[in-house]
């Protein structure tokens, strides 16, 4: 029963996407063999207007835009896709496969913004992966924000307030002032730990 659906089912899109060859038997008894052009490629065709018999010269017969059958290409184009995204979620693809797959497919967009948003959702993976399998170094600085002079905060912590450094230090992003919200990136740690009278912020650090 399986193989049976499985050969049909590739037969049909064969028919659909490939096209297929028939026997054809004629008058005489011979027979030969006919292509029958893909489905969906005769659909597309349909899809434009044409003009006939014109050559040039205006007086063709001009055949308008068959509504009908934009609305069959449009309907089957976004249930190929649904269609698509339901067989590789159930498909038994690891996310390295389904990675390089997209990655393939990005490569064929011209659309900027989308081409950006798939890059930022595999920088954001790295970035989580990262942060799982080498923690980055977490600490803050008791020392005032040399942007806002404020040096303490209030934070919730476990549900309760707590008064704690405004400096927060982390080891990938650099120091952020949990006041004004100034953010100092790795880079320019250096030049903050002179700015606040450290000798190098490399770990829990305080200064006056």
């Amino acid at each position: 029963m399986l193989r049976r659906l499985h050969d049909e089912l590739r037969q049909v899109a064969r028919e659909l996407v490939d096209g297929s060859t028939g026997a054809v038997v004629r008058d005489d008894n011979t027979t030969t063999r006919h292509v029958q052009p893909p489905l969906l490629g005769q659909l597309r065709e349909a899809v434009a207007p044409t003009s006939d018999g014109g050559q040039g010269n205006g007086s063709g017969t001009y055949t308008p835009l068959n509504e009908h059958v934009v609305d069959v290409l449009t309907q089957i184009e976004a249930d190929a896709a649904d269609l698509h995204v339901k067989a590789t979620m159930q498909d038994g693809c690891t996310a390295e496969d389904r990675i390089r797959a997209m990655v393939e497919i990005a490569g064929r967009w011209t659309n900027v913004d989308h081409v950006g948003a798939m890059l930022n959702y595999l920088r954001e993976w790295s970035r989580e992966i990262r942060d799982v399998l080498d923690p980055p170094k977490r600490f803050d600085l008791v020392a005032p924000c040399p942007a806002c002079g404020v040096r303490f905060v209030w934070r919730q912590q476990d549900g309760e307030s707590v008064k704690g450094p405004t400096l927060s230090v982390d080891g990938r992003t650099g120091c952020t002032c949990l006041d004004c919200g100034h953010v100092w990136p790795p880079a320019q740690l250096t030049h903050l730990a002179m700015a606040i009278g450290c000798e190098s912020i490399t770990g829990s650090a305080s200064a006056g």
